[in-house]
């Protein structure tokens, strides 16, 4: 063996403090009713490098195929006499590896995942030397396929060698030893998804779902808490804010905490995990912290981690809030130099709410739903460049938006998830793909530019999709005119009009249809459309038309109010007539009979006023209209405490403005501009003052009890 001594460089991290640590966990208040998130963040680290002045003992080397090729991503370990692994590292892509250690007798293991392990004969490190070591790998792979599964179905606690158990094990355990070492040394540039989702009491459908999107440098996308903490207080804790959920990283299930509290058997995979090999564990018997149960889900052919599925065990709830649904997923991915990370996770908790006995009057909890927080890896930058991980990974939505006027695919369509920020924008074909869904029930529907103008969204369809699988969804863009009909098929059209008694003279069979905005282009909800036309009616003296008939000339109308986007829809007015159309903040007073229906001076100048026509040809219409808002609002209250309010005067001090009192002791000011204000109350031989503010649109209260009201200045006595 050769000796050399080297300084080996010295990487410095400067970490966030505890309280920023990152960890995938969420809180529940102690009420149990709306969960607060605490999202999974980066812990962004400070590299800089140096040189260590102090001489250090290294072992150096490089692993091997028979062939004298060098194997990359290979986990090289320094054993000493009793067998424990004093550091490791893993084989670059020539297969070079580095360790640093204290002076002593090691030999070296070299875990490749799907071989055997292969280890080198013992050497002496002595202080301030470097060993260079060759390791060649074993060229056998394991292969788990032949594994009876239900062969021993006992729970074992750190089973013995020889038992099928742990060969499986000593797998799962090569890609969790690579996720940790990743953890604790590699320092990788992530782009990542964060998930916020809510799900129904059934688990299933997504109620609302909310994606961001972030990026830095970090030792894991996510980090738990220390395995030694997590054995003593439980996965679930508790504190003044409420309950915080935690789920495992590599370094927690690779611990002797963790394999001393569990123990581990094998299942066999269905379903989704249909084909795999299950390594399943559970909490020894006399845990009385909240613990974990779960399996980690293993390819018998190529002996690569898939998946950890778990589940919290002997959570603090109400029996109402237990279910099987509350645990959580953390998958690992395997990238091109060896290393390890976890690439998706997810957490699932309860979401309770409250109800009242009808019989004891007693409130109880239930459970409302579940709150899911989770996130996905989408691409890593390191040393050796990008590694992009798909974003379509996970059940996809697939399908197509066709338009059955061209009998083609529909181009530049939106389809989208309600509740949520998921779209897509069909292509040239039509065609479109949503990716990155985890399984459940999707509310789906599509709109267009030419929808939009019509205010018309289709309804959604119900979309089910499972782990890892592709659903299919087919929509059909219907034409303007059958959108039309349907905008206005819960307003009955009107008998086709004529020259009879009490009846106008023209067809109303068209649709007028538009968007209110302020001045700033903000829609408008609440506010009143007035579409007015002028009309005639002929009263007959006889059943035949003659000279003695009446005609009367009046108006006739309709009103509409603006939606939660400030649109509006006046369903058949007539074509080829002039109409005009009126639109105010309010509709108190509006009388579409009447020419003119304001208030006040005020409302007059906020109206806006126009007057257009709806060809025939089309009988349909679109029309934009710009509401000047009111500035104002309205102070109301009301004086008690005395017995006689006669005399009382209620003055608004800064506009001059005086009211009397009601004989109920209330008053108003309407339509007082926006601001602070003050109002002065003189009554029974005393003045009060209040200072009020007044919002636009909004009434202020301002209620005063006399006796127990602090008296500015005596009134003068009468």
């Amino acid at each position: 063996m050769s000796r050399q001594v080297n300084e080996p460089q010295t990487y410095m991290y400067h970490t966030m403090s505890d309280i920023e640590r990152p960890h995938l966990s969420r809180q529940v208040p102690m009420s149990l009713q709306t969960p607060r998130v605490l999202l999974p963040i980066l812990a962004l680290l400070c590299v800089a490098t140096g040189w260590n002045s102090l001489e250090a003992q290294t072992v150096t080397g490089r692993l091997t195929d028979d062939s004298g090729e060098g194997l990359e991503g290979a986990m090289v370990r320094l054993l000493d006499r009793e067998g424990e692994s004093t550091t490791q590292a893993l084989t670059n892509a020539a297969g070079n590896f580095e360790l640093d250690g204290v002076p002593g007798e090691y030999r070296l293991r070299a875990d490749r995942i799907g071989h055997a392990s292969s280890f080198s004969d013992w050497f002496i490190l002595a202080e301030g030397e470097t060993v260079s070591v060759s390791l060649s790998s074993a060229v056998e792979a394991i292969r788990l396929g032949s594994i009876d599964v239900e062969a021993d179905r006992r729970c074992r606690v750190r089973p013995e060698e020889g038992l099928a158990v742990t060969q499986v094990w000593d797998e799962a355990r090569k890609a969790l030893a690579a996720a940790a070492w990743t953890q604790e040394r590699g320092v990788y540039r992530y782009e990542m998804m964060d998930i916020t989702r809510s799900l129904d009491r059934d688990g299933r459908r997504v109620l609302d779902e909310e994606r961001s999107f972030n990026q830095g440098y970090s030792r894991a996308p996510y980090i738990s808490l220390p395995a030694n903490t997590l054995a003593e207080a439980g996965f679930v804790t508790e504190d003044e804010q409420g309950l915080a959920f935690y789920a495992p990283d590599a370094a927690v299930l690779l611990s002797d905490e963790f394999l001393d509290t569990h123990c581990f058997r094998l299942r066999q995979g269905e379903d989704e995990a249909e084909g795999l090999i299950g390594l399943e564990f559970e909490p020894t018997r006399g845990r009385r912290v909240t613990d974990i149960e779960g399996t980690l889900w293993i390819d018998p052919n190529t002996t690569l981690l898939r998946w950890l599925d778990f589940r919290y065990t002997n959570l603090p709830f109400p029996d109402e809030l237990q279910s099987g649904l509350v645990g959580g997923r953390v998958a690992f991915s395997a990238l091109p130099n060896g290393t390890w990370i976890v690439s998706q996770w997810r957490l699932q908790m309860p979401r309770s709410g409250t109800r009242r006995n009808d019989l004891t009057g007693q409130r109880y909890a239930y459970l409302e739903g579940y709150a899911v927080q989770g996130g996905q890896v989408l691409r890593v930058h390191g040393e050796e460049g990008t590694v992009a991980l798909s974003e379509q990974e996970g059940s996809r939505i697939t399908g197509a938006v066709f338009d059955t006027l061209r009998a083609g695919g529909l181009e530049g369509a939106r389809v989208y998830v309600l509740n949520t920020g998921i779209e897509a924008v069909t292509g040239f074909d039509g065609r479109f793909t949503i990716g990155g869904l985890d399984p459940g029930v999707y509310d789906v529907t599509f709109g267009h530019p030419y929808f939009d103008e019509l205010g018309y969204v289709p309804l959604p369809y119900p979309v089910e999709v499972g782990q890892d699988t592709v659903a299919q969804v087919t929509f059909l863009a219907p034409p303007k005119r059958r959108i039309v009909d349907e905008l206005c098929q819960d307003d009955p059209r009107p008998d086709t009009r004529g020259i009879a008694a009490g009846q106008g003279v023209h067809d109303a069979n068209a649709i007028l249809m538009g968007q209110v905005t302020d001045e700033g282009g903000t829609p408008v909800a609440g506010a009143a459309v007035r579409v007015l036309w002028r009309e005639w009616s002929v009263d007959f003296r006889e059943d035949q038309p003659s000279s003695d008939d009446l005609v009367n000339e009046g108006r006739l109308g309709a009103v509409a109010i603006t939606g939660p986007t400030g649109l509006y829809r006046v369903c058949w007015v007539p074509a080829d007539v002039p109409l005009q159309v009126t639109v105010l903040e309010r509709l108190e007073d509006l009388d579409p009979g009447r020419q003119t229906a304001f208030r006040n001076l005020i409302e007059l100048g906020a109206a806006r006023r126009e007057q257009f026509t709806i060809p025939g040809s089309s009988q349909f219409a679109t029309r934009n209209l710009e509401l000047s808002l009111e500035r104002t609002g309205t102070i109301e209250g009301r004086v008690t405490g005395v017995e006689d309010l006669a005399g009382a005067v209620i003055h608004l001090v800064e506009l001059d403005r005086r009211v009397a009192l009601e004989p109920d002791g209330s008053f108003v000011f309407d339509a007082v501009p926006t601001g602070d204000l003050t109002v002065e109350i003189t009554a029974d031989g005393h003045t009060v003052r209040r200072s009020v503010e007044v919002r636009a649109g909004e009434s202020a209260v301002v209620d005063v009890t006399l006796p127990d009201a602090t008296i500015l200045s005596p009134s003068p006595t009468r």
